[in-house]
């Protein structure tokens, strides 16, 4: 626990003690053998708390301020951060809300939930509509929803989803504009956002395009928001398809936020999707 020799750490604490004596409740704890202060909200049942002295340390005062203003800039922000922490666990509290908004965002961080689609080798992570505002979501949080298995999780964000964001398929080049019209096709949600997924609640539009090319379909999950189609040239070797999404204009196995390295290919006579490798092994040529 700091002991707050300078003026900036003293009034911080003044501030909270007096100012925001009547939203913030502080307190001395102990965790892990060290006693710092902590401040939750006063008449709230949101369990967050946040740590002063921690805070104190990482927030240094701006040069040419009184300490008086530092203080204020800091519990400011004390209290804002306390306070959307208090909305999303009301949120996330409300089992029947997150079963009714839920959506399925696909995602290349080893920490989701991992969901068992029989094609698919990437992460599901689950994003739920804010109560306030229906065009924000936020991330569930597994902590707080430990009432909720991931299949629930999983199962009603497929049902939600065609009526929250549903799926539509664009010409690349009426997205990315200085790209010549070459065939390909963006699969994404109706509000381009999140629409990756659409790869599992979308595969009407992937079926449409197969038929109508009369060809198999490349999927390339470029981002979270959507996934590029395009129609298989049996006249290109297959290695071409995975390293045509290396390059800048379609940053995918170089891009952090790319949920695969690698291309899906939707198999039009066998009404399945299946991964590059399962492809080039049984149904290449065939």
């Amino acid at each position: 626990m700091g002991r707050y020799n300078n003026a900036f750490e003293k009034a911080v604490i003044r501030m909270l003690e007096h100012d925001y004596a009547d939203l913030l409740k502080i307190e001395l704890l102990n965790c892990n053998g060290k006693f710092s202060r902590y401040v939750s909200l006063k008449n709230c049942d949101c369990p967050s708390i946040i740590d002063v002295d921690q805070m104190i340390d990482m927030l240094q005062p701006v040069p040419d301020e009184t300490a008086e203003a530092n203080a204020r800039m800091v519990v400011t922000l004390i209290y804002n951060e306390m306070v959307k922490e208090n909305q999303t666990a009301a949120l996330f509290g409300d089992d029947t809300y997150i079963l009714n908004n839920v959506i399925p965002v696909l995602s290349s961080q080893k920490e989701d939930v991992d969901i068992f689609v029989p094609f698919m080798d990437m992460k599901i992570t689950f994003m739920v509509r804010s109560k306030e505002n229906p065009n924000k979501f936020f991330t569930v949080d597994q902590s707080i929803t430990k009432r909720l298995t991931g299949k629930e999780l999983f199962n009603a964000s497929l049902k939600n989803a065609p009526r929250i964001l549903g799926s539509c398929l664009h010409r690349l080049s009426d997205v990315i504009t200085f790209l010549p019209d070459v065939g390909m096709k963006l699969l994404t949600s109706s509000c381009g956002l999140y629409g990756s997924a659409a790869i599992i609640y979308g595969q009407d539009k992937i079926k449409l395009l197969a038929k109508k090319e009369k060809e198999d379909i490349i999927i390339a999950p470029s981002n979270i928001h959507g996934c590029i189609l395009v129609p298989i040239n049996k006249w290109l070797p297959f290695e071409c398809y995975n390293s045509m999404f290396d390059n800048n204009a379609f940053p995918k196995t170089g891009d952090a936020d790319a949920p695969s390295d690698h291309v899906y290919v939707y198999v039009r006579n066998k009404d399945i999707i299946v991964t590059d490798k399962e492809y080039q092994e049984f149904f290449s040529f065939k």
